[in-house]
C-alpha cells in the first residue's frame, strides 16, 4: 500500500496540473467560454486532489497514526505559490471583461473563486509534499 499511495499521490497531482494547463490553455487562447467553466472544474479538482493526497497519507501509512512531527523543507512551496498567484491574477483580470456578470452570485464567484482556487492548490501542495517526505521517512 505503501507505493500504491505514492503512486495515487503523484497521479492526482499530475491531472491536477493538466487541468490548470487546460484553464491556461484556454484562456491564452482566447476560447473564453471554456476558460470560464475549466475554472470552476480547476476549482473542484483542487479540493479533490486535496481530499485524495490526504488519503493516500493515511493508505501509505496503514492507518490514522501518521507521524505528523517530520522536519520538512516546503521550499517547493514557496516556488509553486507565487507562480501559481500570478497566473490566476492575471487569468482572472483577462477573464473578467469576458463574463457577463447579470446576477450577483456571478459577481460573487468572480471575486471569491480564483482565491478559492489558489488556497485550494494551496492545500493540495502542501500534502504533497508531506507525502514525499512521509514516502521517504516510511522507506528510511
Amino acid at each position: 500500500m505503501l507505493y500504491f499511495g505514492f503512486i495515487l499521490s503523484i497521479i492526482v497531482y499530475f491531472i491536477l496540473i493538466v487541468v490548470f494547463g487546460l484553464y491556461a490553455f484556454f484562456v491564452l487562447k482566447k476560447k473564453y467560454k471554456y476558460a470560464i467553466y475549466f475554472e470552476a472544474i480547476t476549482f473542484f479538482t483542487a479540493l479533490l486532489a486535496t481530499m485524495i493526497l490526504s488519503w493516500s497519507l493515511v493508505m501509505m501509512n496503514g492507518g490514522f497514526n501518521v507521524n505528523l512531527s517530520l522536519n520538512i523543507t516546503f521550499v517547493p512551496l514557496y516556488i509553486i505559490i507565487p507562480i501559481v498567484l500570478g497566473l490566476l491574477i492575471w487569468f482572472n483580470i483577462i477573464l473578467r471583461e469576458k463574463k457577463d456578470n447579470d446576477n450577483i452570485l456571478a459577481k460573487l464567484g468572480n471575486y471569491f473563486l480564483p482565491p478559492l482556487t489558489l488556497v485550494a492548490i494551496f492545500f493540495s501542495t502542501l500534502v504533497l509534499i508531506y507525502n514525499f517526505t512521509y514516502f521517504v521517512y516510511i522507506i528510511s
